[in-house]
């Protein structure tokens, strides 16, 4: 199975109340994880959705950029924005390969993106091309034998192009940086420093 962008630009999102979004850590693991972990300053959210993970930030007073190939996904993050005037994030419809900014970033996201990409090295490089120094990118992916995984039957459309299980999505990471924190649940979360 290839990359589907058609697909992608006019996929539908779960949508979730203000409460649910500026509460996250209450509603997924994943945002609880980030949150004890996270560094002061800016987020970079590549295949950011509908902002589950990085809107509460941009609600803090954080600077946001949140970049996913969905205009669907894309509109609903910036009417949150719009309806709490937080004019220092934005979102932006994109390509995460072909995205390019002069800004750097004091965290990157990068949750349940990399099994959809034909490239995840190139995902990966596009991250920490755009890190600040001591910085942190986190990452999030299916594992192999997890309810997401190989399994899944909710991937009824082949959208996960690659299924990692922990051991060989660690030495990936220990290949490109140094690693914060590493997990293996239902997924793997992998939060690391260059």
């Amino acid at each position: 199975m290839k990359f589907d962008k058609e697909h992608y630009e006019n996929s539908g999102i779960g949508e979730f109340t203000d409460d649910e979004i500026i509460n996250s850590p209450d509603l997924l693991y994943r945002c609880r994880w980030i949150a004890e972990f996270i560094k002061p300053g800016s987020v970079l959210d590549l295949g950011c959705n509908n902002g589950l993970v990085s809107l509460k930030y941009a609600y803090e007073g954080r600077r946001v950029l949140g970049i996913d190939l969905s205009h669907i996904a894309i509109e609903y993050c910036n009417t949150f924005l719009k309806r709490y005037d937080l004019t220092n994030s934005e979102y932006k419809q994109g390509i995460i390969e072909e995205f390019k900014s002069k800004e750097k970033f004091d965290n990157i996201f990068l949750c349940e993106v990399i099994e959809h990409v034909e490239n995840p090295e190139r995902i990966l490089e596009v991250a920490e091309s755009h890190f600040k120094k001591d910085g942190i990118i986190f990452v999030t992916t299916p594992e192999y034998s997890g309810p997401f995984g190989k399994d899944n039957p909710g991937d009824i459309d082949g959208e996960h192009l690659r299924i990692y299980n922990d051991k060989e999505f660690k030495k990936i990471i220990e290949k490109r940086g140094k690693i914060i924190n590493f997990q293996s649940k239902q997924l793997i979360y992998v939060a690391y420093t260059l």
